[in-house]
C-alpha cells in the first residue's frame, strides 16, 4: 500500500509541476501583449527628455527662436548659466533617444518648410498603426500646442524653468518661450529592434517582473494545497524530499533559502529575456536554428525546477507540522542537539561510575566544589552568603536526584538478576541500567549462558532416555532370542536339522550382541581419548574400492547402483588403514540398509587444494523426519521402527573414527537425498 501511495504522489506531482510550467510559458504572449497596451506610459517617464528634445528640435529649425526670455535684473552670469544647463540637458536628452534604433522622430517647420528627421525612406511607415507609440505635436504661429492624444497635451502644452532645470532659479524672472510654426511625430516600434534607449525601457525584462512574481505565487499555492492534501508519510520516502528530511533544519534553511532564491532569479531572467525577445534575437544572431523550439524548452525546464526548489520548501514545513514543532525542534535542529551535548556533558562530569577508581570521582567533585568556593568568594560578604545558599540548594538536589538514580539504577538490575534466576528468559534487559551499565554485557552472557545450558540439560535427559530405550532394545532383543532358541533345543524330540537350525539362530544373535558390545568399546575408547592410532600411506581410493566389492552382494539384494567418481591420479594419505576402512564400511552398509530399492547411489572423491573430499549420496527409503545432529547420536536409526539390523552406531563410529583423525564428518539432508561429506587434510612435510 506504501509503495502504491508513493508511485501515485510521484506521478501526480510531475502532473503538476509539467501543467504549471507549461501553462506558464504558454502564458507569456499575454504578457507580451499586455506590456504593448503600456507604452502609453512611455512619454510621460521620459516627459523631461521629450520636453528637451522639443526644445532642441525648434531652435535648430528656428535659430531665430530664442528659448528663454530673461527678466532686467538677470544677471548675466545666471543666463549663461542656464543656457549651459539647458544645452547639457539636451545634449545628454538627445543622446538618449537616438541610441534607441527603434526610435524615429520627424520634424517640421511650418512657415519655412525645412525638416528634421531620422527615418529612412526603409524605415518609413505610412500607417500610425504600425508604430507602438506615436505622438503628433504641433504648435501654431501663437504657441499654442495641439498633440494627437490628449494624455500628452500637459507634457508639450506648458514649459516652465522648474520642470526643466528644478527649483534652483526659481527667484529670477525667466520664462520658457514656446516653439512656433513647428510640427513634430515622434514614434516608437513595436518589435525590440533595440535594447537601448526607451527601447531599453520599454522592452526591459523587468516590466516583466509582475507577471513572474504573480506566477510563481499562483504555482505555490497550487503546490501548497497538494502538499497539504497528501499524506506526509509517503511524501517523505520519495527523493529529493526523502534526502532534506534527514539533513537538520539549519542546513534545510541555508539550502532552501539559497535554491529558492536562485530559482525565484532564475525564472525571473530567464522568462523576462524570453519575453522581451532578447534571447532569440541572441540566439538568432549566432546562427542557432530552432531558436524558439530550444527557448521554450529551457523555459519549461527552469520553471519546473523552480516548482520543484519551492516544493522542498513546502514539504520542509509541511513535515514540521506533521512532525510537531517542538518535537521537530528537539529532533532535528543543530540547537537542540548542542544543548543535548551541554547536558551530556554536564551529567557525565557529575556522574558516577563504578567501574573506575572512586579516588578519581571524589577529586573530581573537590576540584568543582574548590572552583565554586574561589568564585563566590569574589563578590562581597552578603552577596557571597546568598550564592552559597544557592549553590548549597543546588547541591542539594544534585545528590538526591543521583541517589534516586542509582537506587532505580540497582532496582533495575536486581529485576534482571530475578528473571535470571526464575528462569524468566524472554525479559530481556532493556532499561538503561545506569551506574551498572558495565554490568549489563556479563548479565546478558549469563542470561544466554544460563539458557543454553538449560536447554542442554533437557535435550541431555531426553537423549538420555531414548539412549537407555534405545540400548535396552538393542540388547535386549538378541539376548531373549539366544534364551528362547536355548530352551527350545532343550527338547529331546527335535530332529538334527531343526536343531541346526536353531543353533545357526542362536549364533547369528550371539554374532550381533558381539558387534554391539565390540560397537559400544570403540565408542567408548575414542571419547575417552584411549585409542591408539596406527597411521601409514594410505591410497584412499583403492581402499573405497575394496570396501564396495566386499559389500557389493548387499547392493546387489536392493537393486542399487553405486556409482564411484576417483580422481586420474593416486591420493596417498596417512591414515589407520583398519579404521579408516571401518568409517567407509559402516557408511556403504547405511545405503544397502536404508536406501530406495532399485536407485542410485554415489561415492565421489575430490582431489582438492588442500585436503581430499570424499562425498557419499543416496536416496532414503523412509521419509527422514529427523536433522543431521538427531541421526549421529548413537542408537539412533535411519528407521524409526528399528526393524533393519545394526546398532545404530554406525554414523557415531564413522564421525569418530574421522575426527579423530583429524578429518571432518558432516551430514546434509535435503528432503530424501542423504550426504555424508567427509574431508581428509592431505600429508604435509
Amino acid at each position: 500500500m506504501k509503495k502504491n501511495g508513493k508511485k501515485i504522489f510521484v506521478f501526480i506531482f510531475a502532473v503538476i509541476l509539467l501543467f504549471i510550467s507549461l501553462f506558464t510559458v504558454s502564458m507569456y504572449d499575454q504578457a507580451v501583449e499586455m506590456n504593448k497596451k503600456k507604452y502609453s506610459d512611455v512619454v510621460s517617464s521620459f516627459q523631461d527628455d521629450f520636453r528637451y528634445y522639443t526644445l532642441s528640435l525648434a531652435q535648430q529649425l528656428d535659430p531665430s527662436f530664442e528659448i528663454f526670455s530673461f527678466g532686467n535684473d538677470v544677471p548675466e552670469t545666471v543666463k549663461t548659466k542656464i543656457s549651459n544647463s539647458f544645452a547639457e540637458g539636451a545634449a545628454s536628452s538627445q543622446a538618449f533617444l537616438l541610441a534607441d534604433d527603434g526610435f524615429f522622430y520627424t520634424a517640421r517647420n511650418l512657415s519655412a518648410g525645412n525638416i528634421m528627421s531620422n527615418v529612412s525612406k526603409d524605415n518609413e511607415q505610412n500607417d500610425t498603426e504600425q508604430y507602438a507609440c506615436y505622438i503628433e505635436i504641433s504648435y501654431d504661429e501663437n504657441g499654442n500646442c495641439n498633440v494627437s492624444d490628449d494624455y500628452y497635451q500637459q507634457i508639450f502644452a506648458d514649459f516652465t524653468l522648474n520642470e526643466l532645470l528644478g527649483d534652483e532659479y526659481a527667484q529670477y524672472d525667466v520664462t520658457v518661450n514656446k516653439p512656433r510654426q513647428i510640427a513634430i511625430q515622434f514614434m516608437l516600434t513595436a518589435m525590440p529592434s533595440s535594447y537601448n534607449g526607451i527601447s531599453g525601457y520599454v522592452h526591459s525584462w523587468q516590466r516583466f517582473a509582475s507577471f513572474t512574481i504573480l506566477t510563481l505565487c499562483v504555482g505555490t499555492v497550487i503546490l501548497a494545497l497538494f502538499f497539504l492534501l497528501y499524506p506526509v508519510r509517503y511524501v517523505a520516502e520519495v527523493n529529493p524530499f526523502k534526502t532534506i528530511r534527514n539533513w537538520c533544519f539549519e542546513m534545510n534553511f541555508c539550502f532552501l533559502v539559497t535554491v529558492i532564491s536562485l530559482s525565484f532569479l532564475s525564472c525571473l531572467f530567464v522568462s523576462g529575456y524570453t519575453m522581451n525577445g532578447y534571447f532569440l534575437q541572441l540566439f538568432q544572431n549566432f546562427g542557432i536554428d530552432c531558436s524558439q523550439q530550444i527557448l521554450l524548452v529551457i523555459n519549461v525546464l527552469v520553471w519546473l525546477i523552480g516548482f520543484l526548489m519551492i516544493s522542498l520548501g513546502l514539504f520542509e514545513c509541511k513535515y514540521i507540522l506533521a512532525y510537531g514543532p517542538w518535537s521537530f525542534f528537539k529532533d532535528h535542529t543543530l540547537i537542540a542537539s548542542f544543548f543535548r551535548m551541554i547536558k551530556h556533558q554536564s551529567n557525565a562530569l557529575l556522574d558516577v561510575q563504578i567501574n573506575t577508581p572512586l579516588q578519581k570521582t571524589i577529586l573530581k567533585y573537590v576540584v568543582i566544589n574548590g572552583c565554586v568556593a574561589v568564585f563566590i568568594g569574589i563578590f562581597d560578604f552578603y552577596l557571597g552568603i546568598i550564592f552559597t545558599i544557592i549553590y548549597s540548594f543546588l547541591i542539594f538536589r544534585s545528590i538526591s536526584k543521583q541517589s534516586n538514580k542509582i537506587q532505580n539504577d540497582y532496582q533495575k538490575m536486581m529485576n534482571s538478576i530475578h528473571h535470571l534466576i526464575s528462569e524468566d528468559f524472554s525479559q530481556n534487559i532493556q532499561e538503561d541500567l545506569g551506574v551498572f551499565e558495565v554490568s549489563r554485557r556479563e548479565l546478558e552472557q549469563l542470561s544466554t549462558q544460563f539458557e543454553n545450558a538449560l536447554q542442554e540439560k533437557v535435550k541431555s535427559e531426553k537423549l538420555k532416555t531414548e539412549l537407555i530405550s534405545n540400548v535396552s532394545h538393542d540388547l535386549k532383543t538378541p539376548l531373549t532370542c539366544i534364551r528362547n532358541y536355548i530352551e527350545v533345543l532343550n527338547d529331546d524330540q527335535l530332529t538334527i536339522e531343526k536343531r541346526h537350525e536353531y543353533l545357526n539362530k542362536v549364533k547369528i544373535y550371539a554374532n550381533r550382541l558381539k558387534t554391539l558390545i565390540e560397537d559400544l568399546l570403540e565408542i567408548s575408547k575414542v571419547e575417552s581419548g584411549n585409542i591408539q592410532l596406527e597411521l601409514a600411506d594410505l591410497n584412499i581410493g583403492d581402499l573405497i574400492e575394496q570396501v564396495y566389492m566386499q559389500s557389493e552382494e548387499f547392493f546387489a539384494e536392493k537393486d542399487l547402483t553405486v556409482i564411484r567418481k576417483y580422481p586420474e591420479n593416486k591420493i596417498v594419505l596417512q591414515l589407520d588403514s583398519q579404521k579408516t576402512y571401518r568409517i567407509f564400511e559402516n557408511l556403504l552398509m547405511n545405503i544397502s540398509k536404508y536406501a530406495l530399492p532399485h536407485s542410485r547411489a554415489y561415492v565421489t572423491v575430490k582431489d582438492e587444494e588442500h585436503d581430499v573430499k570424499i562425498i557419499i549420496t543416496n536416496i532414503s527409503e523412509v521419509a527422514m523426519d529427523f536433522t543431521s545432529e538427531e541421526i549421529m547420536e548413537r542408537f539412533v536409526r535411519g528407521d524409526k521402527s528399528r526393524s533393519k539390523q545394526g546398532s545404530g552406531l554406525g554414523l557415531a563410529i564413522a564421525r569418530s573414527f574421522t575426527e579423530v583423525q583429524g578429518g571432518e564428518f558432516s551430514l546434509d539432508i535435503d528432503c530424501d537425498v542423504f550426504k555424508v561429506i567427509i574431508n581428509f587434510p592431505k600429508i604435509t612435510e
